[in-house]
């Protein structure tokens, strides 16, 4: 009611499904276009939309002199945000990590990215077997999988974070986007960096606004989400933006995993090697 009385009607829609994962209003056209533009996962609550609820979070935890109590009110916090957006398997899958996490920093544990991923989808399989098949649960764990395993290597070459956060992610989650919607684009760089950039003002400001309702808030809101909007259709109009291919056997798929996970061990195995000459070098002096 907040954002329909103070924004445009498409743009109140946009932000609904940016804070909630609620794309109920939102136009057929709209959506198209993020997904043309290879930008649908920004219109599910994911870990990047956690990771900005956990840096609001963590300023009000500042706030408090007992950060016991702070790290509870966060999991209260998580919690409450989970139901809030249908429990969606990304939701709940970015949620428990995050709760682990937090977990772990009040029992003076170290955090293991592999165990809180398959406790996340542990918990997801008791409440519903069925969700492995949901394509949501599975480009939200292959893009987490792809980015531990490969952020590494990607940065090491270019440099740059978004981009290598991007490029891994999508290594994993590609052969799952063409099987389901046989389409491929080269063009997502370019939108998923303009998109990073404006995704975290907009959430950040979105939340602020139910809070402060100062006319001003609402101002720049509704000019960002109309950029956004915006930033979705240019990219979706881009030269090989959507090239479409024919569906690969599970064998192929398979294969592509095969040849991902040689490539990864050959990376490490080289880390090794390089570690060892190190280590002669240093006994030699």
């Amino acid at each position: 009611e907040t954002y329909q009385k103070r924004l445009k009607k498409q743009n109140t829609a946009l932000i609904t499904a940016l804070l909630i994962g609620d794309k109920s209003d939102l136009e057929s056209s709209v959506i198209d276009n993020f997904r043309d533009a290879s930008l649908s996962h920004i219109l599910a609550i994911s870990g990047a939309h956690f990771s900005y609820i956990i840096i609001m979070i963590d300023f009000l935890n500042k706030r408090l002199k007992n950060k016991k109590i702070g790290n509870i009110i966060s999991i209260v916090i998580i919690l409450f945000f989970i139901q809030l957006t249908g429990n969606t398997p990304s939701v709940v899958r970015a949620g428990t990590m995050n709760i682990m996490i937090i977990v772990a920093e009040l029992l003076y544990r170290k955090v293991d990215i592999w165990t809180s991923l398959a406790v996340s989808l542990i918990i997801q399989i008791i409440s519903n077997p069925y969700v492995i098949f949901d394509i949501g649960i599975q480009l939200s764990y292959g893009g987490v999988i792809g980015i531990v395993l490969f952020y590494d290597i990607i940065y090491k070459k270019i440099k740059l974070k978004t981009i290598s956060v991007t490029l891994s992610a999508n290594i994993v989650i590609m052969p799952i986007m063409v099987y389901n919607y046989n389409t491929i684009s080269i063009s997502f760089i370019i939108s998923n960096i303009f998109a990073s950039m404006i995704l975290g003002p907009i959430i950040i400001i979105g939340f602020l606004s139910i809070i402060f309702k100062f006319k001003p808030i609402f101002i720049l809101l509704d000019i960002l989400l109309s950029l956004f909007q915006d930033i979705a259709q240019i990219c979706a109009k881009l030269p090989l933006s959507k090239i479409y291919v024919g569906t690969p056997t599970i064998l192929s798929i398979g294969l592509f995993y095969l040849v991902l996970t040689n490539i990864l061990k050959a990376e490490t195995q080289c880390k090794k090697n390089r570690k060892m000459q190190q280590y002669e070098k240093i006994k030699q002096l």
